[in-house]
């Protein structure tokens, strides 16, 4: 069975960690070896499936929309917040949840070499209501933790964990595969955020979380 996902890239945010240097310039338009940080996410979703992407606006937007309504393969389709959402009301905000069944979620502000394709595979072989993309760290206590079985069914989160409470090193990269049904669950017009609220609600309720434990950097 064929399978319709669209992409989530949340591009909205003020960068306040980088500034000076996104004083003038959105976090994911800062030059990197010649372009943008978000054409590198571009490049990420070319490599997939996905033909469609939905990039999600606030903080200077007219840049970011400068880069057009197409990306090689990619088309691209500008959604501007008024006020912050949060990472899954944000989510909400954009789609058309009529239009895929899944949907890739990515920050725009991201450079990395994942196989997003062998993610996507994943969760549909997971019969998944939702993959976190995973990534091994010798040094978690930046991240959210996430403990998950040897067929990587979720079991436990932990945000940001001190030392004696750090369960696992493997930690969530940001980086969702989220279907259409959980995102029709999610309240509009409603500041609301996936690690902190929507995962541990899903996970209470037993629904299918699972981690796809990616290679690479």
């Amino acid at each position: 069975m064929n399978h319709t996902v669209s992409a989530v890239i949340l591009a909205g945010g003020k960068g306040t960690r980088l500034s000076p240097l996104t004083q003038d310039t959105p976090k994911p338009m800062i030059n990197v070896l010649g372009k943008p940080v978000i054409e590198y996410v571009f490049d990420s979703l070319c490599r997939t499936s996905v033909s469609k992407a939905y990039v999600t606006t606030m903080y200077l937007p007219w840049q970011i929309e400068a880069l057009g309504k197409r990306y090689k393969n990619i088309e691209l389709s500008y959604v501007r917040e008024k006020t912050p959402l949060g990472t899954a009301g944000a989510v909400k905000n954009a789609v058309d949840t009529a239009d895929s069944d899944a949907y890739l979620v990515l920050s725009g502000d991201g450079i990395f070499d994942f196989d997003l394709q062998k993610a996507i595979d994943f969760h549909f072989e997971k019969n998944a209501d939702v993959t976190i993309v995973s990534y091994k760290t010798e040094n978690p206590l930046s991240y959210g933790v996430i403990l998950y079985d040897s067929d990587g069914r979720i079991s436990r989160f932990t945000e940001k964990p001190p030392w004696p409470q750090v369960v696992s090193g493997n930690v969530n990269t940001g980086i969702y595969i989220v279907n259409r049904d959980i995102i029709d669950v999610i309240p509009k017009d409603t500041e609301f955020d996936f690690a902190h609220r929507l995962f541990p609600g899903l996970l209470a309720e037993n629904r299918a979380l699972y981690a796809y434990e990616a290679e690479g950097t």
